[in-house]
């Protein structure tokens, strides 16, 4: 079941069924679902299939030339790419469809093959219906060093299509036997990529699956983050550093500075580099004229998993190999799950809003949003409407019962950040007060909403 691509597979589906020949680039990190999405295409199609491999350029060309003999039957004695893709006309169907996954394992070593692929598509190859789709788990390679590698090449790639992280809604329907708070920690340690969302059982409780599934020795999540990371940067060591810094609250680059004892040019740069590869974002509170209260731009690690493996497993590794999954979850993460959960919570609200807008169910356009950070308290969801009109939202992931005391507390914020909210949003994991209750009633601009609403 294909959940959460239907845009994207569409699109794959126009580009086949159109008349003219396409260049596409599918990107997105490791286990976000591109397999997935390829698999669910081709169901009812022909394609010459190859997943290219850190090689050589003589080994690279020897296994596709043998994968291209053995599929379509050839007998391929050359060593060029253009003469094996003159073999895509043998691939039975009217659309000859070529795939070539992680594509940058050969773009970044040798230059004839991109020579070929664009020879391929303009019919000096084949006269026929051409459709290529070039994918690449390096998100940082595509956005920052893929033209510096093919040239004017790129501007023979009709289409690049980055697949994200599933939504919330998608991952609720992933598990129709949680609770809607259940699953918002689901989504807080995965962070919506399907490949970490495979890894769990929906038959299980939350605890169970992190203390089997992501603790336990037999699991491949129990260093899935120091793997994705290794896998994707060289000096580890230096970056394992950073990011178990800011995973145990050091957001600042002075505070990073006095932890690591690394220099704040070198800091800099290795935090560059994580923001490329959307392990890492820098993150600056909402423009507004309360600035004297406004903290500054904090860094903090955008990927769920990631940050979940460096807050808990990183510091707690000698204990990890101890500990049965369960003794470690009890010891080491239980007592501060929630406020792990918490920061995900107004990922969730704020995707609810983003929804309620797309439907038109919101009372402002949204042209604007972020968060806004004080020196004494937060503002979780800030949104400017395109008529200039504010929304502010609470978000109320710790506390049982929301009360009517907690909203005057942010509302006291809110006037420090000298923004002058038209509509107030109140989200709560649990219940609300009757006194908030009657504020709402009493005011059309004040809206709660409980997490089965979500």
């Amino acid at each position: 079941m294909l959940l959460g691509r239907n845009t994207e597979l569409q699109s794959l589906e126009d580009r086949y069924n159109s008349k003219e020949n396409t260049i596409t680039v599918l990107y997105g990190r490791k286990y976000i679902g591109k397999t997935h999405l390829l698999k669910e295409f081709v169901s009812n199609k022909s394609c010459l299939y190859y997943h290219a491999r850190p090689a050589s350029k003589i080994e690279q060309i020897n296994q596709l030339k043998r994968e291209v003999n053995e599929l379509l039957e050839s007998n391929i004695e050359d060593n060029t790419y253009e003469d094996i893709f003159i073999e895509t006309a043998k691939i039975p169907s009217p659309v000859k469809l070529i795939i070539i996954e992680e594509f940058q394992n050969i773009a970044k070593y040798d230059d004839e093959f991109m020579e070929a692929v664009i020879a391929l598509k303009n019919n000096r190859l084949y006269e026929g219906h051409i459709m290529i789709i070039l994918t690449s788990s390096s998100i940082g390679w595509v956005e920052n060093n893929m033209i510096s590698h093919i040239g004017v090449n790129a501007l023979e790639i009709n289409a690049f299509t980055k697949l994200k992280s599933l939504e919330f809604i998608e991952v609720v329907r992933m598990f129709p036997k949680y609770t809607v708070e259940q699953t918002v920690e689901v989504y807080a340690i995965t962070g919506g990529i399907p490949g970490y969302l495979a890894q769990w059982d929906k038959d299980r409780t939350v605890i169970d699956n992190i203390a089997e599934n992501y603790l336990a020795d037999s699991s491949m999540m129990k260093y899935e983050g120091h793997s994705f990371v290794k896998e994707e940067l060289r000096e580890t060591s230096v970056y394992s550093t950073i990011l178990g810094a800011i995973a145990q609250g050091m957001y600042k680059l002075n505070e990073l500075h006095n932890y690591t004892g690394f220099g704040r040019d070198k800091i800099s740069v290795y935090i560059k580099n994580l923001i490329e590869l959307e392990i890492v974002e820098k993150v600056f509170s909402y423009d507004s004229e309360g600035k004297e209260h406004t903290k500054k731009g904090i860094y903090r690690i955008k990927d769920n998993y990631v940050y979940f493996w460096y807050r808990y497993i990183y510091p707690n590794m000698s204990r990890l190999e101890m500990l049965t999954g369960k003794e470690f979850y009890d010891r080491y993460i239980s007592s501060t799950i929630d406020a792990f959960v918490e920061e995900t919570f107004v990922n969730v609200a704020l995707e609810y809003l983003e929804l309620m807008n797309r439907i038109n169910k919101l009372p402002v356009k949204i042209k604007r949003k972020g968060s806004w950070w004080g020196k004494s308290g937060n503002i979780d969801i800030v949104i400017e409407g395109e008529d200039g009109k504010h929304i502010v939202a609470i978000c109320n992931w710790k506390e049982e019962v929301m009360t009517s005391a907690m909203y005057e507390e942010f509302l006291d914020t809110v006037a420090l950040s000298e923004i002058s909210p038209d509509y107030i949003y109140v989200f709560s994991k649990g219940a609300f007060d009757a006194q908030i209750k009657r504020i709402e009633q009493d005011n059309d601009n004040v809206v709660l909403v409980s997490i089965n609403e979500l």
